[in-house]
């Protein structure tokens, strides 16, 4: 099915975005969680769906509270911030 290829390549793309610290990662996370829903239904892997509704609230919630915190920024994507001399 194209839906389990295209449900990977957004995880991992959302997963990517989030180990670099970016908020798009988020957004980009709640547009997987469609796809993984509309897995859900069409496979009727109901077992999964705890985990889509978990993943939902995590999302929308660390979108809601996105904080520019500047002691976990990267500035030259090698260094973080907090280890600056």
């Amino acid at each position: 099915m194209i839906l389990d290829l295209v449900i990977s390549i957004v995880t991992i793309i959302q997963m990517y975005l989030l180990s670099r610290k970016a908020k798009s990662g988020l957004y980009v996370g709640i547009f997987s969680q469609f796809l993984w829903f509309a897995f859900i239904i069409t496979t009727g892997s109901w077992g999964l769906l705890p985990l889509n509704i978990a993943l939902w609230y995590i999302f929308v919630t660390g979108i809601l509270r996105w904080k520019d915190d500047k002691t976990l920024l990267f500035e030259d994507e090698r260094t973080p911030l907090i280890f600056r001399n």
